[in-house]
């Protein structure tokens, strides 16, 4: 259980800064005039490029459908 807790916490963390360090992407993924498809489809490549477990998957999936991805920073700093 701790490994899988490790493992959502460091993908959640590189998502995160992959997110933040990228000002385009950041745009794109805070503005709420962005569909969810188009958010889906990029957080998915990103998603395949890590390997990412399922359950960060469908997490940032949820953030994204609630349009929380602006909070993504202060869910990584409450998990850590």
């Amino acid at each position: 259980e701790n490994k899988v807790q490790e493992q959502v916490l460091e993908q959640i963390n590189l998502i995160h800064q992959i997110i933040s360090k990228e000002s385009e992407v950041n745009k794109f993924m805070t503005s709420p005039i962005i569909p969810y498809k188009d958010k889906t489809n990029i957080i998915n490549i990103l998603l395949k490029k890590i390997k990412a477990v399922p359950i960060v998957q469908r997490f940032l999936q949820l953030l994204i459908l609630h349009s929380h991805t602006a909070n993504l920073a202060k869910i990584v700093q409450a998990y850590e």
